[in-house]
């Protein structure tokens, strides 16, 4: 795929899952569930993957996948390409971390999860390493890697037109991935959203960065992360900058966003 059909890739995917749309629950509803006629859910089999649930309704599934080193990473998901692709049109799959203070539960509970299956586009949200129901130690800046994330994703084979979503303190993997000389392939769009640890990079590697970006951040960032961390990635050649007026750090939460 080439530079301009990343660009509209990750445009489409940001028109319809961007955090200033109010996710209404009675709009997520998608069609398919709307019929009277009971449905049995979608059954799931994959060998790198234990404790597989699916809801009834068949609109969600959750379950661990394990890592080489023994531990597990917990993942929830609305649908997903080659694994639980009903209704997934797209070819567009959306990678969603997650802040300190939340989980991968965070993006089920506002309804994003719902959202991106109402337009059909493939996507998957984890609970880092030391988070949620994941397994291992949370990394410090020195000792984080993205060899977790690289894993999870090879054994869904997601390797190109992935949208990632990092929020604060998942810039610790979420920037290492942007930036990363072998892995940036993978990603046809980033959306940050006040990630932590800019700062920590050289500031001169943003400004090489060709994926298009979608910087969003809250008007009220009571931590103060939205102007460090929009500092470095002003130097982005191909972002937007979204504010999301009167909306804190976790500005997705907001009921406006």
């Amino acid at each position: 795929m080439n530079f301009m059909s990343h660009r509209h890739a990750f445009n489409s995917c940001k028109r319809v899952t961007t955090l200033r749309t109010s996710f209404n629950r009675s709009n997520l509803i998608h069609p398919r569930f709307m019929s009277s006629t009971v449905m049995e859910p979608p059954k799931l089999e994959h060998p790198e993957i234990s404790n597989a649930k699916i809801s009834k309704d068949g609109d969600s599934m959750q379950g661990y996948i394990h890592l080489n080193d023994g531990e597990h990473i917990y993942f929830q998901s609305s649908g997903l390409h080659g694994l639980y692709a009903h209704n997934i049109a797209k070819k567009t799959q959306v990678v969603l971390l997650h802040g300190k203070k939340y989980s991968s539960q965070t993006w089920n509970q506002n309804g994003t999860l719902q959202h991106l299956l109402r337009y059909q586009y493939g996507n998957i949200a984890f609970d880092m390493p030391g988070y949620g129901n994941s397994s291992g130690k949370r990394d410090t800046f020195e000792s984080a890697n993205i060899d977790w994330l690289v894993q999870c994703l090879h054994k869904f084979n997601i390797t190109d037109n992935v949208v990632l979503i990092m929020p604060s303190m998942s810039g610790i993997y979420g920037l290492r991935w942007m930036l990363d000389a072998k892995y940036a392939s993978y990603l046809s769009g980033v959306m940050t959203i006040a990630p932590a640890f800019c700062d920590q990079f050289d500031a001169n590697l943003f400004s090489k960065v060709l994926t298009p970006a979608c910087i969003v951040y809250g008007e009220k960032d009571e931590t103060g992360l939205h102007e460090t961390s929009n500092a470095c990635l002003s130097r982005l050649p191909n972002a937007e900058t979204i504010q999301i007026d009167q909306a804190p750090h976790a500005c997705y939460l907001k009921a406006h966003a």
